[in-house]
C-alpha cells in the first residue's frame, strides 16, 4: 500500500498511534505528549540535513583550494537578490520559503566539481578549450551527486537544488551551458544564484585573475562582460548594489549587513517599537537614535503603563524595558507581558535594556521572558544584530516546524491530515473548552467497510482505490473542515464555522453520496460502503474530546443495526 512510501520508522509510529488510539489505550495528553516526540525527532533530522548540505559545500571548498568563505558569500548575495525578486518581480510567485531553499541550496551549485580531475581544477591558470568543456561538465554531473541525497530531503528541496546545480551557468540568451536555456526558461532560482557566483567570482582574487572592485563588477555583470542575464534580474541587482558592496567588505557579519534588507533601506525601517523607561531623557535619546533608522516608536514611562497600552490593542514587532524602574520594574513587566500572551495569542520580542543593572538582575529578566539584553545608551547595530539573531532564530525554528508538520501531518495515501495531525486538533479543542465560550464544534466518524476482504480478493493496490473513493466522498461533502485519517479504513471529520451550522443537512447530502456509491458496478467506477455516525460538543456531558468522539462512534454502531 501507499503508506508503505514513509520511512519505516516513521511508519511504524504512525501505525502505532492509530492502533492505539482505536484501541483506547492511550489518553489525548499522552497522544500529544507522543506526537512531541516525532516532532522531536524530525527537528534532528531537518538539522542533520543542514549539515550535510554545509558539508558538500565545504568538501567543494577545500577540493578546489577556495579561501572557505565562497559558499558563505554566495548564501548571503544569493539571500539579498532572491528577496528583492520576490519584493520586485511578484510573477515568479516566490515565498519567504523559497526564499530560504534557494539561499540554502545555493551552497550545492558547484559540487559536481567533486567529479572534477585534479589536473583541471586545481590548474593554476586559464583552461583550454578541451580541458574547459570537462570543467563545465560539473554542472551536469553534480546533479548526479544530487539524486543520491538523502530520502529525508523534502521534493521541493530536492527539485530546487537540482535546477540550481544544472542551470547556474545558463545564459538569459541561451548561450550559457549545459542545456543552452533560453530567457525564463531558466529557473529562477538558477538565474538568481548565477548572478551570486559570478559577483563573488569577479569580487576575489582568482590564479587566473585579480579581484575586482565592485564598482567594476558591476559594470561587467549589467555590461554582459559576464555573458547576459535577465533585464528585469538587472534592475533587482542594480537595486541591492549597497548591500553587496557591504557583504563583499565584511562577510563575516553577514547577518548583521543583511538585517538592511529586511526592514528595507534603513535598518530599522517599518520596525514598531514599544520603548520603556522611566526616565524621560533616556526615552527621548533612545527615540532619537531609533526614529533616525526610520524606526515606529511609542513610548511607556513605567512598567504598567507597557501592560496598558499592549492589553489596549497596541502591535509592536519589539519591547526595549528597561530593567531597573520604580513601581513595576521590568522583570515584573517582561513577566507580566508574557502571561498576557496566552490570551493574545502572538509572541513579542522583549529585549531588556540596562546601565545599572546587575548580572542577578539580566539573569532574573531573562529567566522572566526576555529575549535578550542590552546595555544602555542604545546603539542600533547591536540592536540590529541581536534582532537579526531572534529573526534568523525563529525562522529556523519555524522552518523545521514547517517541515516536521509537512512531513507528519498527511496520510500519504489519501492526502488527508493524519493521526499526528489529528492529535493536534485534539490539544487545540481541549484548550479552548475551558474558555468561558466554550467552541462550537462537531466530530463526524466514518468507517470505510469490506476494506480487509478487498484486500485480501483483489490485492492492496484495489484496497487503496477503495479507500480512497470513501475519503473522496468525505472531501466532496466536507469542502471546508478538516478530514482525518485515524486507522486503516477510519477516518474523522471536525466540524466548525459554517459547515458545523449546516451540519445536518451535510450529513444528509453525504447519505445521500454513500447510496450512490454503493449502487456502483465497481470499484473503478467509485464503489464504496461505509458507516458514518456525527455527535456535536455539548459542554453539559462532553469533558473532553474522546466524550464527543465516542457519541459519534455509538451513532455509527446504530446506523451499522438499522442496515
Amino acid at each position: 500500500m501507499a503508506d508503505k512510501k514513509q520511512p519505516e520508522g516513521r511508519r511504524e509510529d504512525l501505525e502505532a498511534l492509530a492502533e492505539a488510539i482505536e484501541k483506547g489505550e492511550m489518553t489525548e495528553r499522552a497522544l500529544v505528549r507522543r506526537t512531541s516526540e516525532l516532532r522531536e525527532r524530525n527537528r534532528e533530522l531537518q538539522q542533520t540535513n543542514d549539515e550535510i548540505i554545509e558539508m558538500l559545500g565545504n568538501v567543494v571548498e577545500m577540493r578546489n583550494q577556495e579561501s572557505g568563505q565562497h559558499i558563505q558569500r554566495v548564501k548571503a548575495f544569493t539571500r539579498v537578490l532572491a528577496r528583492r525578486v520576490q519584493e520586485r518581480l511578484p510573477e515568479y510567485g516566490l515565498t519567504d520559503d523559497d526564499v530560504d531553499l534557494i539561499t540554502s541550496a545555493s551552497a550545492l551549485h558547484d559540487v559536481g566539481k567533486i567529479m572534477i580531475p585534479d589536473a583541471i581544477l586545481l590548474k593554476p591558470g586559464r583552461l583550454d578549450a578541451n580541458e574547459f568543456e570537462i570543467m563545465k561538465t560539473h554542472s551536469a554531473r553534480g546533479c548526479e551527486v544530487l539524486r543520491q541525497a538523502p530520502k529525508s530531503w523534502s521534493a521541493r528541496y530536492r527539485v530546487i537544488g537540482l535546477e540550481i546545480c544544472r542551470h547556474h551557468h545558463e545564459k538569459w540568451d541561451g548561450k550559457g551551458y549545459p542545456d543552452g536555456l533560453k530567457g525564463d526558461e531558466i529557473p529562477i532560482s538558477a538565474q538568481i544564484v548565477s548572478v551570486a557566483d559570478c559577483f563573488d567570482a569577479l569580487t576575489q582574487e582568482r590564479v587566473y585573475k585579480p579581484a575586482f572592485s565592485v564598482d567594476k563588477a558591476y559594470s561587467m555583470i549589467l555590461g554582459g562582460e559576464c555573458g547576459a542575464f535577465s533585464p528585469r534580474l538587472m534592475d533587482c541587482f542594480r537595486d541591492c548594489r549597497e548591500l553587496f558592496a557591504e557583504l563583499a567588505a565584511h562577510p563575516e557579519r553577514a547577518d548583521v549587513v543583511i538585517s538592511t534588507s529586511v526592514y528595507g533601506n534603513d535598518k530599522l525601517r517599518g520596525l514598531r517599537v514599544l520603548l520603556v523607561d522611566d526616565s524621560e531623557l533616556t526615552r527621548a535619546i533612545n527615540r532619537e537614535v531609533l526614529e533616525h533608522e526610520s524606526a515606529i516608536v511609542t513610548e511607556a514611562a513605567s512598567g504598567q503603563e507597557a501592560l496598558d497600552r499592549i492589553a489596549a490593542g497596541m502591535e509592536a514587532d519589539v519591547v526595549l524595558m528597561d530593567i531597573v524602574m520604580p513601581g513595576m520594574d521590568g522583570i515584573a513587566a517582561t513577566r507580566a507581558l508574557r502571561n498576557m500572551e496566552k490570551a493574545r495569542g502572538r509572541r513579542l520580542t522583549i529585549i531588556s535594556l540596562t546601565s545599572e543593572g546587575t548580572s542577578d538582575q539580566v539573569d532574573a529578566c531573562l529567566k522572566a521572558g526576555a529575549d535578550d539584553c542590552m546595555n544602555k545608551p542604545l546603539m542600533v547595530s547591536e540592536l540590529s544584530q541581536i534582532l537579526v539573531a531572534l529573526r534568523k532564530r525563529s525562522e529556523q525554528e519555524g522552518k523545521k516546524l514547517e517541515d516536521t508538520l509537512r512531513n507528519t501531518s498527511m496520510d500519504p495515501l489519501t492526502h488527508v491530515k493524519n493521526m499526528v495531525a489529528y492529535t493536534d486538533m485534539v490539544a487545540e479543542l481541549t484548550g479552548r473548552m475551558a474558555d468561558s465560550v466554550p467552541p462550537e464544534y462537531a466530530v463526524l466518524i466514518c468507517d470505510m467497510e469490506q476494506t480487509r476482504e478487498i484486500n485480501g480478493q483483489y490485492g492492496l493496490e484495489m484496497g487503496d482505490r477503495y479507500l480512497l473513493n470513501g475519503c473522496r466522498l468525505l472531501v466532496e461533502v466536507f469542502e471546508h473542515s478538516p478530514v482525518f485519517r485515524v486507522g486503516g479504513d477510519k477516518f474523522l471529520v471536525v466540524l466548525q464555522g459554517r459547515e458545523y451550522g449546516s451540519r445536518d443537512l451535510l450529513f444528509g447530502v453525504l447519505m445521500d453520496k454513500r447510496r450512490q456509491a454503493a449502487e456502483m458496478k465497481d470499484i473503478p467506477s467509485g464503489y464504496v460502503s461505509f458507516a458514518a455516525g456525527m455527535a456535536a460538543f455539548d459542554p453539559e456531558q462532553d469533558g473532553m474530546v474522546s466524550d464527543v468522539v465516542r457519541r459519534a462512534s455509538a451513532a455509527m454502531d446504530a446506523m451499522r443495526r438499522r442496515s
